[in-house]
């Protein structure tokens, strides 16, 4: 789809149909703004995805998490704006994902001329915070420092572990990272061994590890409890 010039191509990212076509209907209301694809899935998206002025995010797609999908639409193309479109509002979400490279963060309870403000502020280049986290960040609230237990782990270490917390095995994680099943289990102790001090001794763990920092949603960590329940490590 081509669009006029001076119009802020959007490519909208998310798992309930609803969403993408009231954000459509809502563009299409706006003559500076203009959805210019969809995706359901993340990798769904990045498969069609054409350097959009700014992608709309939901932060928990089923197939991949919200930094890691922030991670992989930046390889893609690291000019990349992206605002983040989420229900979650707890301080860990907004200052981690500014972190991996989001220029935006906007919950979904907001009125629809805030979104078009933060579409137009990203695809500027200008960070934009829904306006209560902005508050309390503003009065010292949120905690600016790298206190994520995984800041310790290195890019690689920090892919493994999504892929891990996300329920992928070694074989998958081998597979889609192009190591060997072998390396991946060394960086998996590695990350064992770096987390060792949250008691992170398995797979599990290290899952509730991930979802309490919004590495992954709570999707995935739920199929992981009900393998958990069966004695599944």
């Amino acid at each position: 789809m081509q669009a006029a010039p001076n119009v802020i191509t959007t490519f909208v990212i998310d798992d309930h149909e609803v969403t993408l076509k009231g954000l459509e209907y809502i563009f299409s209301k706006t003559p500076d703004i203009q959805v210019v694809g969809t995706g359901t899935s993340v990798r769904t998206a990045l498969a069609n995805i054409q350097n959009p002025d700014v992608v709309i995010l939901d932060l928990n797609m089923p197939d991949v998490g919200g930094l890691e999908a922030i991670n992989q639409i930046l390889q893609k193309n690291a000019k990349q704006k992206v605002l983040v479109l989420t229900m979650h509002t707890a301080d860990i979400f907004p200052i981690s994902l500014l972190r991996a490279g989001a220029t935006g963060f906007l919950t979904k309870d907001r009125p629809v001329k805030e979104l078009i403000e933060a579409v137009r502020k990203t695809h500027a280049g200008q960070a934009y915070l829904t306006p209560d986290v902005a508050q309390r960040l503003a009065l010292g609230r949120i905690s600016t420092a790298s206190d994520s237990p995984f800041d310790v782990l290195s890019t690689r270490e920090l892919q493994v572990t999504q892929r891990i917390a996300a329920g992928q095995n070694p074989n998958q994680i081998a597979k889609e990272l192009f190591l060997s099943n072998k390396t991946v289990n060394t960086y998996r102790y590695r990350i064992f061994s770096k987390l060792r001090k949250y008691q992170i001794t398995n797979d599990i763990r290290l899952a509730l590890l991930a979802l309490e920092y919004g590495i992954v949603s709570n999707l995935t960590t739920a199929t992981l409890l009900k393998e958990e329940e069966k004695g599944v490590e």
